[in-house]
C-alpha cells in the first residue's frame, strides 16, 4: 500500500515541481528558486520511505538492533554531508546531501536486513513490491509531460490531481495484491 501511494506522490513532485509550486505560490521567482531543491528532497524522501520498509520487518520480529545501528549511521553521514554541501552549494546542497544519504540508506539497509533475517527476500521485494508497482505510474507521468498544458492555476491543479489519481490507480493495478 505504501508503494501505491508514496511512489506516485514522489514521482509527481519530482516531475512536476514547477507546476506544483506555481499553483501553490503563483510566483515564478519562487518556482525557479525552489523547484530544483524540491525535486531532490522528494527523491530523497521517496528513497527513505522505501528504505524504511526493513524497519517494519525488524519491528515485527522484535529485533531492532540493525535499525538502531542504521539510524545512527544515517545521522552520522547526514550531518557532515549537510555541512559540506550547504557550505559549498547553499540551499540546493541540502537537497543533494539528503538525496545522497537517503540513497545510500536505501541501497544498503534493506539488503543488510533482508540478508540478516529474511534470506532470499531482497530481490523479490525490489521487483515485486517496488519496481513492478512503480513502473507504470512513472511511465504514465513521464508520458504525461508531453501533453501537460500550462494555463490557469485551476486547470494546472486539476491536471495534477487527475495525474496523481490515475498514477495511484496504475500502481494499484500493478501490485500483486490486486
Amino acid at each position: 500500500l505504501i508503494s501505491i501511494i508514496i511512489g506516485p506522490i514522489c514521482f509527481l513532485i519530482i516531475l512536476y515541481a514547477e507546476q506544483i509550486l506555481l499553483v501553490w505560490t503563483e510566483d515564478k521567482n519562487i518556482v525557479n528558486t525552489i523547484s530544483p531543491t524540491l525535486k531532490l528532497y522528494a527523491s530523497g524522501y521517496g528513497l527513505l520511505v522505501f528504505g524504511a520498509f526493513p524497519y517494519y520487518l525488524q519491528f515485527g520480529i522484535g529485533k531492532l538492533k540493525l535499525h538502531i545501528i542504521g539510524s545512527l549511521i544515517f545521522v552520522t553521514l547526514l550531518l557532515p554531508f549537510l555541512w559540506f554541501f550547504v557550505t559549498n552549494y547553499n540551499m540546493i546542497g541540502a537537497g543533494y546531501a539528503w538525496l545522497l544519504v537517503s540513497g545510500i540508506y536505501f541501497i544498503l539497509m534493506p539488503l543488510i536486513v533482508h540478508n540478516s533475517y529474511f534470506r532470499g527476500l531482497h530481490f523479490k521485494w525490489l521487483i515485486q513490491d517496488i519496481f513492478k508497482v512503480l513502473f507504470l505510474p512513472l511511465a504514465f507521468l513521464l508520458l504525461s509531460k508531453m501533453f501537460f498544458l500550462d494555463s490557469s492555476r485551476l486547470f494546472i491543479f486539476l491536471q495534477l490531481v487527475f495525474m496523481f489519481l490515475l498514477s495511484v490507480l496504475l500502481a494499484f493495478l500493478s501490485s500483486r495484491d490486486f
